[in-house]
């Protein structure tokens, strides 16, 4: 190697630790900098455009983040399990479900002892309603590596198949390794409660309120509680509480609208109405739905 490509062999690599150390640093901005200038040296380097790509992913920017990922992609000598799962979660957080699933299967081929490249791959399933794919991986993964996120995803597909019993077992193992997974005990909370096990269920989305996040399904699960019980007042609070929580949850909307005309409200009732039928008009559905559709697709 001549004294110019050491130089240079040098430069690179020191740029790649300084851009790998901002990334650890949580400071994507600058790493994005120093990848790109990087990646404008050598378009050919496959951990330029890998690491350009992480770090626009990291800062929300997913649609510029597939370029350079599918440039480490094709750069890359050989097929190379990390980029490939970075390129299908990049995919995933668009949406772009079909595209995103067909990366991550060969990322987990590629290193299937990786819990969380198969962990995304199947919540890719899970979200193409594809529920017995999904808890397939869900499975593979509490097998070898249990986490609280694996039993949330389990539990959340298992609502989507219909098996509420399940379900409930999966959530509760999510909230026991992960006693602060606010969203694992909204679902526990709901199923729960849709089971018709209402003295279970309000503890636990009672506590679900006291953790960081939004909280639209809890409140909205406890005002479902207290109109079974006849407690209108307490039944619109919480509404209340879960629109402004979530001002495009539909069936809070509903409820709201029939709380306030049992109470005698009509002014109030007939703005709750019209908003339900704006919310309506703009595509918004019952949260239910997807969990039909899914148990729709697999039988």
């Amino acid at each position: 190697m001549t004294l110019a490509l050491a130089v240079l062999f040098f430069l690179q690599e020191s740029l790649l630790d300084q851009g790998r150390r901002f990334l650890e640093e949580r400071n994507p901005a600058a790493a994005e900098k120093v990848f790109r200038e990087l990646a404008a040296r050598d378009p050919d380097d496959s951990r330029a455009s890998y690491y350009l790509g992480i770090a626009l992913a990291r800062q929300d920017r997913n649609e510029e983040a597939i370029e350079p990922l599918e440039n480490a992609r094709r750069a890359a000598k050989r097929p190379n399990a990390s980029v490939l799962y970075e390129l299908g979660t990049a995919l995933g957080k668009l949406e772009r479900w079909r595209e995103a699933e067909e990366f991550l299967r060969q990322a987990t081929e590629l290193a299937p002892a990786e819990a969380l490249f198969r962990l995304q791959l199947g919540w890719a399933y899970y979200s193409m309603l594809e529920g017995e794919k999904a808890r397939t991986e869900f499975e593979r993964v509490i097998a070898s590596a249990p986490s609280a996120m694996a039993y949330f995803y389990l539990g959340l597909t298992d609502i989507g198949l219909g098996e509420s019993e399940a379900a409930v077992e999966a959530l509760r193992a999510a909230v026991r390794m992960d006693p602060g997974l606010a969203e694992a005990r909204v679902a526990l909370g709901k199923v729960l409660a849709r089971a018709g096990r209402d003295e279970e269920a309000e503890p636990v989305l009672l506590r679900a309120l006291e953790l960081p996040g939004i909280h639209a399904e809890a409140h909205f699960q406890l005002g479902l509680i207290a109109i079974r019980r006849g407690e209108l007042d307490s039944a619109l609070r919480s509404f209340e509480a879960a629109v402004d929580s979530d001002p495009g949850h539909l069936q809070a909307w509903y409820n709201r609208a029939l709380a306030l005309e049992r109470l005698g409200r009509g002014d109030e009732a007939r703005a709750a109405w019209a908003r339900v039928a704006e919310l309506r008009a703009s595509g918004a559905e019952d949260p239910e739905a997807s969990s039909r559709r899914m148990r729709a697709r697999t039988r």
